[in-house]
């Protein structure tokens, strides 16, 4: 896209409401609505004493995508504001499951800060669109609720301090075996090694040169992590580092951060591993650039 432009996408597809489907916006500065919005945002972001002033609310009720008037999709953009912070919450209702072309993969942005929803597809990849309606980052199915005012990140959006040992120069290639300073514990398992792929993922067995993401859960039984998986090429610009903490003022963040999220624990990182691929182009697309972590 073009940079500089100042976006919100909860689902860009092309839709269609001329024969049926309606599109509606409102804005509050009190009543009922937009004492439900303050509630729902300080659940989110309990750290906050947040009381809205103002809210706008956009819905795309029960619109068909192009030559596909059978279909219907219900989606809503909320914005809410104090005059100094400012939230998006993106609701879904029912989404139509034939997939559609979104161009450039499928995020939600605004200004420079990117929040990827769906993981990582390139342009002929086919959309996973239940990722939408049933994921969320607040325990809601259907919602996502993202803070938008923060400015003074300086374009990184969330991302930790960048840096530490780069990988090779490879399309398609991962660092060399990586020993944890502390085993990880992955969902039952402990892993005392890691591999960062080049394509976007973690793997802790051995490394993966795979670049066409794959519906969860996928055959077999490696395990992954994977922030943004597709093809990238960093062989010619861009760089994918990685590096790990076990004490500093990183670590007290991150500490802070999961506090934060999971207020229900009372969690003391003792290390933490941060694996970055820094404006690395996609595969032919040597214009293109990504941030990740």
């Amino acid at each position: 896209m073009d940079e500089g432009r100042d976006i919100i996408a909860p689902f860009w597809a092309d839709l269609d409401n001329r024969k049926s489907g309606n599109i509606y916006y409102v804005q509050y500065t009190n009543g009922s609505i937009l004492q439900q919005v303050t509630q729902d945002i300080n659940v989110y972001f309990p750290e906050l004493t947040f009381n809205a002033s103002w809210i706008f609310i956009a819905t795309w009720h029960k619109i068909p995508y192009i030559l596909m008037p059978e279909t219907q999709t219900t989606f809503q953009a909320v914005l809410a504001s104090n005059g100094n912070y400012s939230f998006v919450i993106l609701n879904y209702g029912s989404l139509a499951s034939k997939p559609v072309s979104i161009e450039a993969g499928y995020d939600t942005a605004y200004s420079c800060h990117n929040f990827t929803m769906l993981g990582s597809f390139s342009q002929k990849a086919i959309p996973k669109i239940t990722l939408l309606g049933l994921g969320s980052n607040v325990k809601i199915s259907g919602r996502w609720a993202f803070r938008v005012d923060l400015g003074s990140r300086d374009c990184n959006g969330p991302l930790y301090p960048i840096g530490g040992t780069t990988s090779s120069r490879e399309d398609d290639g991962s660092s060399t075996q990586i020993s944890l300073l502390q085993s990880f514990n992955y969902f039952g398992k402990s892993y005392s090694q890691i591999y960062v792929n080049h394509n976007g993922h973690l793997t802790f067995e051995a490394p993966w040169a795979s670049f066409s993401p794959q519906q969860f859960p996928m055959h077999g039984c490696r395990d992954i992590i994977a922030p943004y998986w597709t093809d990238l090429d960093n062989h010619a610009s861009g760089n994918i580092f990685y590096v790990q903490y076990t004490k500093g003022s990183i670590l007290q963040q991150v500490t802070q951060d999961i506090n934060m999220y999971f207020p229900e624990l009372n969690f003391h990182a003792s290390w933490i591993f941060i694996a970055t691929w820094h404006k690395v182009p996609y595969f032919s697309m040597p214009k293109t650039v990504r941030k990740s972590i």
